[in-house]
């Protein structure tokens, strides 16, 4: 509920202003009067602090003496019940002694009100309290309803009747906080306040004798928190008075409410889908920060996810989206915005002007009055970059590391957000997308096809699919993959060599600035420079890649930039250094961008050969087939009956295929071995086939979106194809997988003699030598009896 604003007014001495609200309390919450009498009675704080005379404490000594002598002097007024405010005329400095036990007396920026218990009228306002709230443009929101502020007054007040008459111990139900928003009219920043009451110098005098209650009734009464009516007839209001003082203390508590509050939108599946949910969020960062001016950007990034689908989420809420979309394209490689993408981390640019490398984007936002500006890649569960955060002030160095630190409780809940926008807007497409036509493999784009028309003649059920009308029975698998060898450790080797190669460079700078100019701190980080070397030369591990790069970025190139300011002559050096680094990583940046770019070379051969040979394949029989691409290619086919429209599947089809997918691999060795001079490092592949000879059912998945194999039976194809790859011969060493050699990993006997003959084929075309090597593999975990052929591929000549 909104209250409207307070007055002020000074006291009669005109010393301590007095903040009091316009009308009564109660009535303003739109409450009758609190139905229990009450009076102001300082009487247990002055006992508490004649207790204190004796105290251990020093200063606490010090103040009950004070008091003491006050009230000696003028303060005998206080040790009886007071009605009638006017009498603390003039008391103002031995109430705020006697008050001091609620905080302590220096802090002046305590906002503190203290008044008789369940009192509308106040005794007391701190200063800070009175500037708060004291403005004519302030605007109070409260959490509660009237209803509620009643239920929760008559129920505390029934607690502390309860502990005191009827032996319970109930405080703990009173910590029912209220939490209301400070606005001015004029301004966005909010901020929240929790308001807790301090009732410890409060007690209930008994105006009639007590009336019985049975443990029954008073379980009753802690049972049925709102029902005011039961509390009241218990315990009637002409029973009890309540006397004494009552402190209501403001706690800040703009942080936990703007966290509660933004994770409430965030969580939202459209959460990041309009302009106005945008706003609403940089209002609220506006508050958590303190800083009205402040700025929010949010976008996706549209990469295609699925070979056939090119998905544009539309999540364009940045801070120059209406004139760039695609802030990480190619055309500005030294932006802030692919700077963070490469960096993976936040990024703070305390004065934009001052960015040495500015692009048409770095200039947009300085023509858009943006000075400062904080940004955060937003990453998906496989920490896939998938959209950008912006957080913007036209005040430079007002966004800081510190201000990155604040935003660690809140960024995740931003990756969440987009993430679950996209799922939104995936959903939203594929629903479009299956009333007209389907994005799943032409194979069986006729069988959802028919499912759509069933489910528009469904009466009655028009929203509902029947997962089990997308399951193909009785289909054969066939699975191969063209793996680079030691991927893994080339690329640990690649990032290592760089690593080195930056380090060493490293080392020629600081002997030169030795040379130059004695700093005892180029001393030491160059004596760890040499400690990160021997490192990396014993080996690379993540951890290890990881903090020499945070070293060199945190620690060294800072000190590099002031070396370059302050010693001239150091510039040229300085400036040869940077040339040498990749402009994105800030790193050297050779050894390992060649390995990709041979990856690259090599994956898109093979991709390129398997595309084209699938043209050809489905001509044999139609099928399904997936292809996935990470370092090396792998593909799945399934060929059956059920995935035909029309036709009859013979066993013909599946041995022609097998025939096919077993040249291809031979022709992907060969391949791979003609394009050796154009790789920068040298890499190879090593092929393998599995053969699955029972046939399968695959299921559509409505949830994942995907097919996968159906039932536990069949699971387990799943598995032996996810670790073969990795399977060593029995007795040996040594892998089964072999650059320059095709393995056929196979289960049944009658399998190996069908590919005896297949190839014995390919021995007298020219394919493979002559030499057929019959393995037994190793046991792996939960997989055994697993045997393989494998051959030697010729890499020169021209097969029949």
């Amino acid at each position: 509920m909104m209250v409207q604003p307070r007055e002020v007014v000074q006291n009669k001495e005109g010393a301590q202003p007095k903040f009091q609200p316009a009308t009564d309390i109660f009535k303003m919450f739109g409450l009758s009067k609190f139905p229990y009498p009450s009076k102001i009675d300082f009487l247990p704080l002055i006992n508490y602090w004649q207790e204190q005379l004796t105290s251990e404490v020093r200063t606490n000594q010090l103040i009950a003496q004070e008091i003491d002598d006050l009230l000696k002097l003028k303060g005998e007024i206080l040790k009886k019940s007071i009605d009638d405010l006017e009498v603390l005329s003039g008391l103002t400095d031995l109430i705020e002694l006697l008050i001091s036990p609620y905080f302590p007396y220096q802090d002046k920026n305590a906002l503190l009100r203290v008044s008789g218990p369940f009192n509308a009228l106040p005794l007391y306002h701190s200063k800070k309290l009175v500037e708060l709230l004291g403005k004519d443009n302030v605007v109070v929101n409260i959490d509660k309803t009237p209803e509620d502020i009643k239920t929760l007054i008559i129920y505390r007040a029934g607690c502390m009747i309860l502990n005191q008459y009827y032996s319970q111990d109930a405080s703990y139900r009173l910590d029912t906080p209220y939490v209301f928003t400070v606005k001015q009219t004029d301004s966005l920043l909010e901020q929240h306040y929790r308001i807790e009451i301090d009732s410890r110098f409060t007690y209930v005098k008994k105006l009639k004798p007590l009336k019985k209650l049975s443990d029954t009734q008073i379980h009753e009464l802690l049972s049925n928190v709102d029902d005011v009516e039961l509390w009241l007839r218990y315990l009637p209001p002409a029973n009890f008075e309540f006397q004494g003082i009552f402190c209501t203390l403001l706690t800040d508590s703009t942080v936990f409410e703007i966290l509660s509050r933004l994770k409430n939108k965030l969580l939202q599946k459209d959460a990041l889908l309009s302009r106005e949910k945008i706003e609403l969020l940089e209002r609220d960062l506006c508050s958590f920060f303190k800083e009205p001016d402040l700025r929010l950007g949010v976008c996706s990034v549209d990469r295609p996810k699925m070979s056939r689908i090119n998905k544009k989420y539309g999540i364009k809420h940045g801070l120059i989206n209406d004139k760039y979309t695609n802030l990480l394209s190619s055309k500005y490689p030294t932006s802030i915005y692919n700077k963070v993408a490469a960096k993976h981390d936040f990024l703070v640019i305390e004065d934009l002007i001052e960015y040495p490398t500015k692009t048409e984007l770095e200039f947009e936002l300085l023509e858009r009055g943006i000075k400062n500006i904080l940004l955060s890649p937003l990453t998906d569960e496989s920490n896939q970059i998938i959209g950008l955060f912006e957080l913007a002030s036209p005040r430079p160095y007002l966004l800081n590391s510190l201000s990155a630190l604040k935003l660690q409780g809140i960024l995740p809940l931003f990756n969440v957000a987009i993430e679950r926008s996209q799922a939104e807007i995936t959903n939203q497409l594929e629903a479009i997308i299956r009333s007209k036509f389907t994005s799943l493999h032409p194979s069986v784009e006729w069988a959802f096809v028919e499912g759509a028309y069933q489910m528009l003649n469904k009466k009655g059920n028009e929203d509902i699919l029947d997962e089990d009308q997308f399951v193909f029975r009785d289909n054969y698998p066939l699975y191969a993959q063209a793996d680079i060898v030691r991927s893994t450790v080339n690329r640990n080797e690649a990032i290592q060599a760089d690593l080195i190669d930056n380090l060493y460079q490293l080392k020629k700078l600081f002997n030169l600035s030795n040379e130059q100019n004695a700093f005892p701190l180029v001393s030491q980080i160059s004596l760890e420079v040499d400690t990160y070397i021997s490192q990396l030369k014993r080996g690379i591990t993540s951890n290890t890649e990881y903090t020499t790069m945070e070293f060199i970025r945190n620690e060294v190139h800072p000190l590099l930039r002031f070396l370059k300011k302050t010693n001239p002559s150091f510039r040229e050096a300085y400036n040869s250094y940077w040339e040498v680094l990749d402009p994105l990583l800030g790193t050297v940046y050779k050894k390992r961008k060649d390995y990709e770019k041979s990856v690259a070379i090599i994956n898109r051969t093979l991709s390129g050969y398997l595309e084209e040979q699938q043209k050809i394949a489905q001509k044999i029989c139609p099928h399904y087939y997936e292809k996935f691409q990470t370092d090396g290619v792998s593909y799945n086919i399934y060929i059956g009956q059920s995935l035909l429209r029309k036709g009859k599947f013979k066993r013909f089809h599946l041995k022609n295929l097998r025939l096919w997918q077993l040249i291809g691999m031979c022709e992907i060795t060969r391949e791979i071995a003609n394009i050796q001079p154009e790789l920068p490092v040298p890499l190879t592949t090593a092929q393998l086939i599995f053969v699955h000879s029972a046939p399968l059912s695959i299921r559509f998945r409505l949830d994942e979106k995907r097919f996968d194999v159906d039932g536990a039976y069949n699971a387990r194809y799943e598995i032996i194809k996810k670790r073969i790859d990795k399977a060593y011969i029995e007795g040996t060493n040594e892998r089964l997988t072999v650059a320059g050699k095709v393995a056929i990993v196979y289960q049944q006997e009658k399998d190996k003699k069908e590919y005896l003959r297949y190839l014995n084929y390919l021995k007298k075309r020219g394919y493979i030598e002559k030499s057929i090597e019959d393995l037994n593999l190793k046991k792996m975990q939960g997989v055994q009896g697993l045997k393989a052929l494998r051959v030697t591929v010729k890499a020169e000549g021209n097969p029949q």
